[in-house]
């Protein structure tokens, strides 16, 4: 077995499951390392992301109920839920901004909150596809 360096140790030691370190939203690697640190479910805080954060319970509800999750699980065959976790990668980020805008047309939104999500969402989505990398949502 070769040897692992102080530094590979000092990484590992500090890693945490995905859900830990990014309890609710969606996360974006912004490297090919990143990418397979999440698929490891070994990131760490310096592991290089872009993380966009459901804030709380009540906002995760307000997102649920938008049906923007259901209709991205519906177009691009994922299984997003409460407590799952589910890497959707590039070939799917029209979906997602297909989903998003089926919701926003569909559902009037119903706070800055929800609002706020979709847009970053969108965008999130567009620079995943323009990176070549998935996203992953932790609910």
């Amino acid at each position: 077995m070769a040897p692992t360096s102080s530094r590979q140790l000092i990484s590992l030691s500090n890693s945490m499951q995905n859900s830990e370190l990014f309890r609710r939203g969606v996360v974006l690697p912004l490297d090919l390392d990143a990418e397979k640190l999440l698929r490891l479910n070994s990131a760490d805080e310096a592991t290089r992301v872009r993380y966009l954060e459901i804030e709380n319970q009540q906002e995760f509800e307000v997102l649920w109920k938008s049906g923007v999750f259901q209709r991205i699980n519906a177009i691009a065959e994922s299984f997003l839920d409460d407590y799952e976790e589910d890497f959707l990668d590039v070939k799917n980020m029209s979906s997602i901004l297909t989903a998003i805008e089926d919701t926003q047309i569909t559902n009037k939104v119903s706070s800055v909150e929800e609002e706020r999500f979709m847009i970053a969402l969108s965008s999130m989505a567009s620079e995943a596809a323009s990176l070549g990398r998935p996203l992953l949502f932790v609910l």
